[in-house]
């Protein structure tokens, strides 16, 4: 994510924002807070699940210590500073124009929960790819009429009740 999230960018929409703290303990670092808050919206979980189970994602935010993960009212400082400055939005849109413009992403749609999204299938591909690489949800979209017509290799993910154990000797 460090190669394809523009964190300079990122960091110069935030920073005429950040409050300055003139007593108490020094807050988390510009660079730290939008770490933090992508690694929380990338994998769902609470920041004591993302950053006390995973030194990867402590790492990856720049928190070497477990000691100061412990301030949750800073996180929830910074959320509420996106909020106040319709800041969220600014940043997504600043990541998707890096990854439409970088190539990587070209199209993303959004559905109903109920949808399954391999019914969009024919909509996330414009027909120049040679590889399509999808996840398990995508079982089946060879045979959907509307990608028939695309040249595209489709690699889907097997279903993990499909996948078999490695047989391990004693």
């Amino acid at each position: 994510m460090n190669l394809v999230v523009p964190w300079t960018q990122l960091l110069s929409l935030i920073a005429p924002h950040t409050p300055r703290a003139k007593t108490g303990r020094s807050p988390f670092s510009l660079e730290t807070m939008p770490r933090i808050y992508f690694v929380q919206q990338w994998f769902g979980l609470s920041m004591e699940e993302a950053l006390f189970e995973t030194a990867l994602s402590r790492e990856f935010v720049g928190l070497g210590s477990v000691n100061r993960i412990s301030e949750r009212l800073s996180i929830l400082r910074f959320r509420h500073l996106l909020e106040e400055h319709q800041l969220a939005e600014q940043l997504l849109a600043t990541v998707n124009a890096t990854l439409t413009d970088s190539g990587l992403v070209h199209t993303v749609v959004g559905t109903a929960a109920n949808v399954n999204y391999v019914t969009q299938a024919s909509a996330l591909v414009h027909g120049e790819e040679t590889d399509v690489f999808a996840d398990a949800g995508s079982q089946g979209v060879t045979k959907r009429e509307e990608v028939q017509g695309f040249k595209a290799n489709w690699h889907v993910v097997m279903r993990p009740s499909k996948r078999k154990r490695p047989v391990t000797p004693h």
